[in-house]
């Protein structure tokens, strides 16, 4: 299944050693790459192995013969190779800069070596407060104009003395300090590339291959929505959530159930197929396994609900999504106002009521939920605001309160804004950052009237309703959100996310 996107998409191929070019590895990886929206392969040298450092991969380009290949540097290594690169206008180079210093250098070596500076891309990659307070001192005295830029932050390390913070960079970007060095770029930012989260241990696999567990299918179809639904060791809903689907007002021919088991072991795959066997030739179901035990890279202990869903995407078939989570109940009308809804708008969203813990406990059906008895709105006073409005789009950063519990949208704006991003390991904010990469392209946003009863059950969250836990798992992952995109608006709304982003003794150890 070939994914199109409408806008240049890179895959960061991190080159450690040698063995990183090696044809199996090679081979993996391209397989990972042709079910992402890549036109463009980065490969990033910036942590190569010293011994590695002074080689030029030519050869990579052979590799990758089918997408654009680029290479990223850090300003030594570039040095020590620019003699090598035949075809500078031809060849797309990136080179990490970590302070003023750097691109000063950068600026007076392309100069001295009659290089074509329209043919190189920048990434402004400080770790430090140090490395970043240097860029306050820009001046007019770099001559030359470059390509594109991206600044690249990491998240901050508390084994790095002086590592950046949000704070930090906020503060930077909110002085304006980055915008005289910006003028000095023909093509302005590098649009397509996700930050690096180098907290994410190497044997994480991001990007799986595997293959449908088994498929029911109706005789003929005309397929109109795929629904896809991640799911973790929740058998008894799912099987509720997926009854309720199954019995839609609408033919089964114009939509498909897209079943995504993150590698649980309650056996759900076993009890859904057996559950709806009688099923197997008058819906459109399939249910896909993804091991949390890989072959060869071990434990895959993390957090992967949106992973799971770039996953069902892929198997998807129709032009027209819609994200459910494995605990919602809906009514018997969901699949026609999704088709209705999103030939008007570019993202749908519906109201949310969480059914009582104890009712829930019984896995009522959708007409059986009393909604004003048995029923409440989580964190009331934030998603009011949204259930209650006239007009979602006119709410203030309306973008923020994008969520997966039941989402909708086109697959072809899906893959054009890049998936879910694959650095969210950790629950929070993988379906915000898609709200709003559907906000920066300008697209049509409605909250759906229709409410839909969520299933509760406190010890299956991850934060397992621990207030304090959701907050430490959403410090990290607003983190990313704001690296990103270094938004002023996202910094101010999630401020408080950032404050004691550094731990006191580290503030210390800054000081000495």
């Amino acid at each position: 299944m070939k994914l199109e996107s409408s806008q240049n998409y890179y895959y960061r191929y991190k080159i450690n050693s040698e063995k990183d070019f090696l044809q199996e590895t090679v081979e993996r990886r391209l397989k990972k790459i042709s079910k992402n929206t890549t036109r463009s392969v980065l490969i990033d040298m910036c942590d190569s192995e010293a011994g590695f450092k002074n080689t030029w991969p030519e050869h990579a380009a052979t590799f990758f013969k089918n997408y654009k290949t680029e290479y990223l540097f850090t300003l030594p290594h570039f040095r020590q190779i620019a003699a090598h690169i035949k075809t500078p206008e031809s060849t797309q180079v990136h080179v990490q800069i970590r302070t003023l210093f750097e691109f000063t250098e950068l600026d007076q070596f392309l100069s001295s070596n009659h290089l074509n500076y329209l043919s190189i891309h920048v990434h402004f990659s400080p770790r430090t407060t140090l490395e970043l307070n240097t860029f306050k001192n820009f001046s007019s005295d770099v001559k030359s104009c470059f390509a594109s830029y991206f600044w690249d932050f990491r998240p901050y390390n508390a084994n790095i003395k002086h590592s950046l913070t949000i704070k930090d960079i906020g503060q930077f970007f909110h002085l304006k300090n980055h915008l005289a060095i910006e003028t000095k770029f023909t093509q302005g930012l590098l649009h397509g590339l996700e930050i690096w989260n180098d907290h994410i241990p190497e044997h994480y696999e991001l990007e799986p291959n595997v293959h449908a567990s088994w498929v029911y299918a109706t005789p003929s179809r005309d397929l109109k929505l795929s629904i896809v639904i991640p799911s973790f060791n929740n058998a008894k809903f799912l099987a509720n959530v997926v009854n309720h689907l199954i019995t839609q007002s609408i033919s089964p021919e114009n939509y498909e159930i897209i079943v995504v088991e993150d590698g649980g072991t309650d056996h759900s795959c076993e009890v859904i197929k057996t559950l709806f066997h009688n099923y197997r030739n008058k819906v459109n179901l399939k249910f896909i396994y993804w091991s949390k035990k890989h072959p060869t890279k071990g434990d895959q202990q993390f957090f992967r609900a949106g992973l799971a869903r770039n996953l069902g995407v892929y198997f998807s078939e129709s032009a027209n999504l819609m994200f459910l989570d494995s605990d919602m109940l809906v009514p018997q009308n969901f699949v026609q106002i999704c088709l209705d809804e999103l030939n008007k708008n570019d993202l749908i969203q519906f109201q949310r009521y969480h059914i009582q813990q104890s009712i829930s406990g019984l896995n009522p059906s959708y007409t059986n939920v009393q909604k004003e008895k048995e029923t409440y709105i989580e964190e009331k006073n934030y998603w009011s605001e949204l259930f209650n409005c006239d007009d979602w789009m006119k709410l203030n950063n309306f973008w923020k309160y994008t969520c997966t519990y039941a989402l909708g949208l086109k697959k072809s704006d899906f893959l054009a804004v890049g998936r879910f991003k694959k650095y969210y390991i950790s629950y929070g904010f993988e379906d915000t950052d898609l709200g709003y990469e559907m906000f920066k392209r300008q697209k049509n946003f409605k909250l759906i009237q229709t409410p839909l009863f969520h299933l509760t059950a406190y010890d299956h969250m991850q934060y397992r309703n621990s207030q304090i836990k959701r907050m430490q798992l959403l410090k990290k992952t607003s983190a990313l959100f704001y690296l990103q995109h270094l938004d002023s608006k996202i910094f101010d709304t999630f401020q408080n996310f950032y404050r004691f982003e550094k731990p006191f003794l580290n503030r210390l150890k800054d000081l000495l």
